[in-house]
């Protein structure tokens, strides 16, 4: 070693703290300890503890210094092991804080005999406490639920006593904050080598998300429970070969079986024989139809327990496997339709009983059209061939006069109580034709123009420029309107005048009847348009009326697309104002009666049938006069019989005749094959709005007979019947 420095026995990592130490010692420290590798005899390197010394010399200066070196080789290995165990222990307790944290349990230990309590990090996040915060096993008792702390506490009693173990005790606390959570805990005793009790250790988890997650699906399931067994409707499950496997507590309601009782049953045995095959077609269906199939409604009368028979209503599906796609059975929900149905069969019999009133109505007005007009067509009809003899006294004149005035009024009542009943029952119908409104207008005025005459008053026409000559629109309902709505302001004006006006615009006609009368107060206005109505009951007596002029008014121009309105005040008149649609259309040539008499073929021979003489009087006075030869028949067979014998021009039938009508005896004339099958045939009727079998007659008259309308029928049947054989 002779000629070795110091530094040659070091190792390199430790040649530092030695040099450090000396200079300690060069500084006036007095000793200093280092520890370092020193290198053996063998070479390798071992651990050293060396103690240094500074010795003085008699001037207080450094003389030397002297170190004593011992082996420290085994504490050295000692001290890394020591390390490596607390290293291996810290990694270890990380690792168990990681596993607490990712798995939720918490430890906790109770020292028996210093009662001091030990909790693990994730303890106090249970308890909702502040790590910061010491707690006591009491401070963690007095959050247990009060609802539960006394049991808990006994049985931790019990535990200590027994010394068992108990695991997954599940119970409530409430945090500082106050919020419940629901936790579960397992503990075990710690015991002594000689069997004393040394400590409670164990674990405990917050289970309040597992908890409301499974009181959730338990409150779902008690819900539907509940829903299922007090819904009215039955749900049902059934097998593939179909049989009940499933049924709710409904069927009781619905079938009068509790629940256990069907299943099993084939549901087919409990549905009607006449419905049982509808049924098992729809189920059919819906197995061939697969996932996509819609839900169909299926009903059928279902077998109550009692006996009875019940309307169901079902709404089944296939239920099929989601893997394969196979059927496994089916889903029905089926309920109670009895009483809809009941509804349904008392709605379709009022539809029947109101359609058979509606017919019978009908029947009514077509009866009382024809008993009230048939003798109207005798008073009208002779008064006015009486009215027509040159040889007359200008008393019985004006006698026939009365009649013929008093015979008028008494149609238009008739009319007015018809119409207004066709009206209510939608039966009136609206043929537009070509025609001229301002011969409409003149002919309405016209009928007025004496009693206007006699009361002193004006009646005045102011037509609009524009006006068309010829328009598309039912001359009879708006003559009607007008002769209403004229007559009227005729009757209840006694002075001054009566003015009309038309005008043309948008293609619509407008109209307006202003008069000079008492005029009309707001409040009674609205009064005017309702049925039987008038501002004054006095006013039947005075003027006559039925009170429905007005009402049947508004009726028909809201039939022809128009509307209708009223401007009065009192003591200033009263103005009536409506409007109708009215196209333009190409002129017409009005039929004149005297060249349509010149037109009838030479020689005319008719057949008339009406079952009253009057009317056939009055037809064949008419016909007579204009040199046609009239042949008259009682009924429908005598009319049958006359006409298998001779050949006729026309015929003329009544459509309301005892035993054989109209069309019967027509229907036979023309299928017959006589002489008079391919002749035209009129009608008579009172109810012109009724549909004309057009494959039977040639044309319709309607009563009172107008002779000159009785003559342009003739004239145009016979038109059509030269067009015909030209073609």
């Amino acid at each position: 070693m002779q000629g070795m420095s110091t530094a040659d026995f070091l190792h390199p990592e430790d040649q530092l703290s030695v040099r450090t130490a000396f200079s300690a010692l060069a500084q006036g420290q007095a000793e200093a300890t280092v520890q370092h590798r020193s290198r053996h005899k063998l070479g390798h390197y071992v651990w050293v503890e060396t103690s240094l010394r500074s010795i003085q010399d008699g001037a207080e200066s450094q003389a030397a210094v002297l170190g004593v070196s011992r082996d420290i080789q085994e504490r050295k290995a000692l001290e890394a092991e020591t390390l490596v165990a607390r290293d291996l222990a810290r990694e270890q307790a990380q690792r168990a804080l990681l596993a607490e944290d990712i798995s939720g349990v918490g430890y906790w230990r109770v020292d028996l005999a210093t009662n001091d309590l030990f909790l693990s990090p994730k303890m106090y996040e249970i308890y909702g406490v502040g790590s910061d915060q010491p707690l006591t096993a009491n401070d963690l008792l007095a959050q247990l639920h009060p609802d539960e702390r006394a049991e808990e506490q006994a049985r931790i009693a019990r535990r200590l006593k027994t010394g068992e173990p108990e695991f997954d005790a599940v119970f409530r606390i409430i945090r500082r904050d106050g919020v419940v959570r629901h936790l579960r805990g397992s503990s075990i005793i710690e015991m002594e080598a000689d069997g004393a009790r040394r400590a409670v250790l164990g674990t405990v988890i917050d289970i309040t998300d597992i908890f409301e997650a499974r009181q959730a699906v338990a409150d779902s399931e008690a819900r539907y429970r509940r829903l299922a067994e007090q819904a009215t409707d039955m749900i049902a499950r059934l097998s593939i070969e179909g049989r009940f496997e499933f049924v709710t507590p409904s069927s009781q309601h619905i079938l009068g079986y509790a629940p256990e009782v069907l299943i099993g049953q084939r549901p087919l045995d409990l549905i009607h024989p006449d419905d049982q095959k509808s049924v098992a077609a729809a189920y059919r269906a819906l197995l061939h139809q697969g996932v996509e199939a819609p839900t169909p409604q299926v009903r059928y009368r279902g077998l109550h327990a009692d006996g009875g028979w019940i309307w169901l209503e079902g709404r089944p599906r296939v239920v099929f496997d989601p893997e394969t796609g196979a059927p496994l059975g089916y889903q029905d929900v089926v309920r109670d339709i009895s009483v809809s149905v009941a509804a349904e069969e008392a709605a379709e019999q009022a539809r029947a009983a109101a359609e058979a009133s509606a017919n019978a109505k009908t029947d009514f007005l077509a009866n009382m059209s024809h008993e009230l007009r048939t003798p109207l067509t005798s008073v009208l009809g002779f008064s006015r061939l009486i009215q027509e003899q040159p040889e007359l006294s200008s008393n019985t004149r004006r006698f026939v006069d009365r009649v013929m005035n008093a015979g008028a009024a008494l149609l238009a009542t008739v009319n007015d109580i018809l119409d207004f009943s066709k009206l209510e029952a939608g039966q009136i119908e609206v043929k537009r034709q070509p025609a001229s409104p301002l011969a409409v207008l003149t002919q309405s005025i016209e009928l007025f123009s004496v009693q206007a005459e006699e009361k002193g008053l004006a009646m005045r026409l102011d037509l609009a420029e524009g006006l068309p000559e010829t328009v598309l629109l039912d001359v009879d309902r708006l003559r009607q309107v007008l002769l209403n709505l004229v007559g009227n302001a005729v009757k209840f004006t006694e002075a001054g005048e009566v003015r009309i006006e038309a005008s043309y615009q948008d293609e619509a006609l407008h109209f307006a009847v202003s008069d000079t009368g008492a005029g009309i107060a707001p409040e009674l206005q609205a009064k005017l348009f309702q049925r039987f109505s008038q501002i004054d009951a006095s006013a039947t007596r005075s003027h006559g009326g039925t009170g429905l002029g007005l009402a049947i008014c508004k009726g028909l121009i809201a039939a022809m697309g128009g509307e209708i309105g009223l401007t009065s005040q009192v003591g200033h008149g009263a103005r009536f104002h409506f409007s109708i649609p009215a196209p333009r259309a190409a002129a017409i040539v009005l039929p004149d009666a005297a060249k349509t008499a010149q037109a009838l073929p030479v020689g005319l021979r008719v057949l008339v049938a009406d079952d009253n003489p009057a009317n056939l009087d009055v037809v064949g006075a008419a016909l007579r006069g204009l040199g046609v030869e009239v042949t008259t028949a009682g009924d429908g067979q005598s009319a049958l019989e006359i006409a298998s014998g001779a050949p006729f021009d026309a015929i003329l039938l009544d459509l309301r005749m005892p035993g054989l009508d109209g069309s019967a005896t027509a229907s036979v004339i023309r299928h017959g094959g006589g002489a008079n099958a391919e002749i035209p045939i009129l009608a008579f009727s009172a109810d012109v709005t009724s549909p004309l079998d057009t494959a039977l007659f040639d044309g319709l008259i309607a009563k009172p007979i107008d002779p000159a309308a009785l003559l342009i029928a003739l004239s145009a049947a016979f038109e059509l019947e030269a067009d015909l054989g030209q073609s």
